[in-house]
């Protein structure tokens, strides 16, 4: 089973940390800042430091009117929202929660030597403001940090079965120079993503959410399995026309189609 959804938040990699205009630091008593290591898959993550008896929040609105309101599908009154990230704390003995303002669901960010995969999930109704923290509060006379990088929300996010006709044209970016001798040498610099996945018996509000993805040309969160944190991909549909224009006989409201999928690049910015 795969998931796919229309992606939320700023371009131009304002997800990954790439840029932070949109990134609110309402903190006490801490420091933030974008640095090049403890990266997932972006050239930089953000760190925010918290010292002795402090706390500190790092928060992203999507309720803005060029964002959650222009990409949500419009005849929809509840959205399935659907988060993911990368997110770490250096020092143990502390306590640290992703908390979703929207329903008030959190998630512990563990104290571990690498980046950590967390998910969120929820319904939000096209009334309710959108808006993820990030939060640690120390509980000793310490300091600590918390790293976060690669953070996707996406919206309106369904779940779609695939068959065993799906065909993974990946291919590796790379060249390759011969010698005078007779010596090859390869360069490779990065991985490009392609994908086509026949699906069938989709419901008419599914086929709709990805027509409209595919004439907007919509960035999209796609995880071929929701358990492998290396599945995940920023890709759009290349589609000649109307992925999903043919219903399933003999259903009259069951359609079936091609997904053609092609990444963005090689990182999880878009």
């Amino acid at each position: 089973m795969i998931e796919l959804g229309e992606l939320l938040g700023q371009y131009r990699g304002g997800q990954s940390f790439e840029s932070v205009n949109s990134w609110n630091n309402a903190t006490n008593q801490c420091s933030f800042s974008v640095q090049a290591t403890n990266v997932h898959s972006s050239a930089n993550s953000a760190l925010i430091e918290v010292y002795s008896y402090g706390n500190g929040t790092l928060s992203y609105n999507y309720d803005q009117t060029d964002d959650i309101v222009t990409r949500w599908s419009p005849d929809v009154t509840t959205h399935r929202i659907v988060a993911y990230g990368w997110a770490r704390i250096n020092t143990a003995g502390n306590s640290g929660d992703i908390t979703a303002v929207f329903t008030d669901a959190t998630y512990p960010i563990p104290f571990d030597a690498a980046l950590q995969r967390f998910r969120l999930e929820t319904n939000i109704t096209s009334d309710d403001s959108l808006k993820l923290d990030f939060s640690i509060e120390t509980l000793s006379t310490g300091s600590y940090a918390f790293y976060a990088d690669d953070i996707l929300t996406a919206v309106d996010v369904i779940d779609l079965n695939i068959s065993r006709d799906t065909e993974d044209d990946r291919t590796l970016r790379q060249t390759h120079h011969a010698t005078i001798s007779g010596r090859e040498t390869f360069y490779s610099w990065g991985e490009h993503g392609k994908w086509q996945i026949p699906i069938e018996l989709i419901t008419e509000q599914e086929a709709r959410f990805i027509n409209l993805w595919w004439r907007d040309n919509r960035p999209l969160m796609f995880t071929m399995d929701t358990s492998d944190t290396a599945n995940m991909y920023v890709v759009h549909l290349i589609n000649r026309a109307y992925p999903f224009a043919r219903m399933n006989e003999p259903y009259y409201d069951l359609f079936h189609g091609v997904l053609e999928l092609e990444t963005l690049h090689d990182s999880l910015d878009f």
